[in-house]
């Protein structure tokens, strides 16, 4: 039985006929999608025979995303793709409408040692968290730049360009993301700051390993260094999720 953590109904409806939309939409909400931190597990609630069918809509949708769905670390990803991924998570809530899952360090988690190519963050609303409330965290920057006059925040930028994604159109689900109203370098910056930020204030040993589908916003190589002279430089996937499901057969 699947324990879904995250689940984004308005993506769901971008694969549905227009036509379909009201009677699917009455389907899906006869099935409370809780966890165990909730106290419950997935069940049906609805009419009888409706436990064969409850994922059905969400199947239908991954069957179809999968057939042209990235492993997240493949060096094709891009903004707009599909990827899938499997990796132990630390979740938090850099305010009340955004959620966040990043995978943390490489050895810090167990089955996770190895270095293993780009780093994960996935950003989506909290109201589609389908688990138990999760703690806010407050992420400050410590760096400022000065951009056309204007002090910004490279941590504050990342989390306000990545709430911003818009979930695909029905006409385009697959189409390409616009680009980010700020600089690459300034984005990166900020999403480095934001994965060292979380990482100092969550512990490692909260990560569960989870797995599931999500739609690229930006594929960046994060810098640690002033933007003239970086000192390090990291991959990182940056995915609104369609769904995010515990994995507890990982690792």
């Amino acid at each position: 039985m699947q324990e879904l953590a995250y689940l984004s109904d308005s993506k769901l409806r971008q694969f549905i006929p227009e036509r379909r939309r009201g009677r699917i939409s009455q389907r899906l909400t006869a099935f409370r999608l809780t966890t165990p931190a909730g106290g419950l597990e997935l069940e049906a609630a609805g009419e009888a025979g409706a436990e064969g069918q409850k994922h059905e809509h969400l199947a239908s949708v991954i069957r179809h995303i999968e057939e042209q769905a990235l492993w997240f670390q493949d060096p094709e990803v891009r903004a707009g793709k599909w990827v899938y991924f499997e990796a132990p998570c630390l979740i938090f809530t850099p305010h009340t409408d955004t959620v966040m899952f990043i995978d943390p360090t490489p050895g810090a988690v167990a089955g996770y040692e190895q270095p293993h190519g780009s780093r994960l963050l996935l950003h989506g609303s909290g109201r589609h968290l389908l688990i138990g409330e999760v703690a806010p965290v407050s992420l400050l920057g410590d760096r400022a730049l000065f951009v056309k006059g204007s002090a910004l925040i490279p941590i504050e930028v990342a989390v306000r360009r990545l709430s911003e994604v818009a979930p695909p159109t029905a006409e385009e689900p697959h189409g390409a993301v616009a680009e980010p109203p700020y600089t690459n370098s300034l984005l990166s910056m900020g999403v480095d700051d934001l994965l060292k930020a979380a990482q100092s204030l969550i512990p490692a040993w909260s990560a569960v390993w989870m797995r599931g589908y999500a739609r690229v916003s930006a594929a960046i190589t994060m810098s640690s260094g002033p933007l003239s002279t970086a000192r390090r430089s990291e991959p990182c996937v940056c995915a609104t999720p369609l769904y995010v499901e515990y994995a507890h057969d990982l690792p």
